[in-house]
C-alpha cells in the first residue's frame, strides 16, 4: 500500500534537511550511524579478544594451559588478525569522512565486516570460555546478545552486500 501525500504544506522547521534535499540529509545520518556501529563493534571485539586470551592463558585442562593448545591459538589468531583488518578499514572510512570525501562505499563495508568480524569473535571467545562463556559470569553472554542485531539496523548484512556489488558493477 502506497501514501502520497500531495499539496501538503510543511513548516521550515519542521523539515529534515534543506527542502528537497530530505533523502541527502538521512543519508548522510546513515552513513554517519554506520560507522559508529562499525567502531562499536571494533570496541566489543577488542574486549573480548583480550578476555579469551586472559583466560586460555590461566586456565588449564589436563594439565595444560588451554593456550598451549593449537585449536585456541588458531581461533585467538585469526580473531586478532579479523580485528586488526577491520580496524584498518573503520579507521580509514572515518579519516576520509572527517576530511569530507563522500565514503558511502566505506561504510557500507566497514559495517558489513565490522559486524560479522565481530560476532566470529565473540563466538570464538565464548568457545575458549566454555560453560563460563555461557553464564553471567562473564559479559561474553551479553556481548553475544547485544552484537547479532548489530547485522540488522543501518542496513542488515545482506542489503550492505547488495548495495557494495550494485556500487562496484555499475
Amino acid at each position: 500500500m502506497n501514501y502520497f501525500f500531495d499539496n501538503c504544506l510543511v513548516d521550515a522547521k519542521q523539515l529534515l534537511g534543506k527542502a528537497g534535499q530530505a533523502w541527502a540529509s538521512g543519508t548522510d545520518y546513515l552513513f554517519s550511524g554506520r560507522i559508529q556501529i562499525a567502531a562499536r563493534a571494533l570496541g566489543i571485539a577488542d574486549r573480548c579478544l583480550e578476555m579469551a586470551t586472559e583466560y586460555a592463558k590461566v586456565r588449564h585442562t589436563f594439565g595444560k594451559p588451554l593456550s598451549s593448545r593449537q585449536a585456541i591459538q588458531w581461533m585467538i589468531a585469526d580473531s586478532a588478525l579479523e580485528l586488526h583488518n577491520c580496524r584498518l578499514l573503520v579507521y580509514d572510512t572515518a579519516l576520509r569522512a572527517q576530511e569530507g570525501e563522500k565514503v558511502y562505499l566505506q561504510t557500507a563495508m566497514s559495517k558489513l565486516y565490522a559486524t560479522e568480524m565481530v560476532t566470529k569473535v565473540v563466538d570464538r571467545a565464548m568457545q575458549i570460555h566454555g560453560a563460563a562463556g555461557l553464564s553471567d559470569e562473564t559479559i561474553l553472554e551479553r556481548c553475544y546478545r547485544d552484537i547479532r542485531p548489530m547485522r540488522i539496523y543501518e542496513g542488515t548484512s545482506e542489503a550492505l552486500r547488495s548495495m557494495i556489488a550494485k556500487e562496484l558493477l555499475r
